[in-house]
């Protein structure tokens, strides 16, 4: 009976990413369709430059450094003390920080994909040119538009959230989540309205820390037990 568990999220991840794939290759021009929502010729993107959107970027940046540094301090505090879950718990989180936002996104994916953001494009304003999400490319030199660092982030902070749950009292445990996925959704929205990522960068940002969180899923339980769900 343990097989499906770990299966089924892995597939159902897997899956997600097959069709996020499909969906944006057949239709390379939805992310100019979704970006250019929030264009305004000669102004750019104006709601980039809001100090509430501007502020509530620097708040989930921070939650997330918060949390990730948390996780660090958490693991070392719970393994010195024998708290064996809570180690377990903050060890998953600083795994999947280290992992997908940092190595896998930035590292690796940001650094050397080379797609200019949706501000810098020709079709809003910009001297660079469009590049569909599968093809690397010259376009950028650094920091770049694939995937999106701070959707990850979130990403990353809401399923720390989801997990430490476990660990709070239960009457709190459906309003922490519920929080999780506004502040990711509103981190998406973020991101695409003031012209910084397309909608792709933040769904495969999404979708690719999701499934660095699914492959390191059996670190939440003890050898030889199915992983819990979070």
């Amino acid at each position: 009976m343990q097989a499906p568990d770990r299966i089924g999220p892995l597939a159902a991840t897997l899956a997600a990413l097959l069709l996020a794939a499909l969906i944006f290759a057949a239709f390379p021009r939805l992310d100019l369709a979704v970006s250019g929502a929030f264009y305004v010729p000669g102004d750019g993107f104006p709601l980039g430059g809001q100090p509430l959107s501007e502020g509530f970027r620097l708040l989930v940046w921070n939650l997330s450094n918060l949390m990730a540094a948390a996780a660090l301090a958490g693991a070392g505090i719970c393994l010195a003390t024998g708290r064996k879950a809570a180690a377990r718990v903050w060890t998953y989180i600083l795994a999947l920080y280290l992992l997908a936002p940092i190595l896998l996104v930035n590292v690796g994916l940001k650094s050397h994909w080379g797609r200019a953001r949706p501000a810098d494009v020709g079709q809003f304003g910009g001297a660079h040119a469009f590049t569909p999400f599968w093809q690397p490319a010259d376009q950028c030199s650094a920091n770049c538009s694939f995937v999106s660092g701070e959707v990850s982030a979130a990403t990353a902070l809401a399923v720390s959230l989801f997990c430490l749950t476990r660990l709070l009292p239960a009457p709190l445990h459906w309003s922490v989540r519920i929080a999780a996925l506004l502040l990711a959704a509103a981190t998406i929205f973020q991101r695409v309205s003031a012209g910084r990522h397309f909608l792709s960068d933040a769904t495969f940002a999404v979708l690719l820390t999701l499934l660095v969180a699914v492959l390191l899923r059996p670190l939440l339980s003890p050898r030889h037990q199915a992983p819990p769900p979070c």
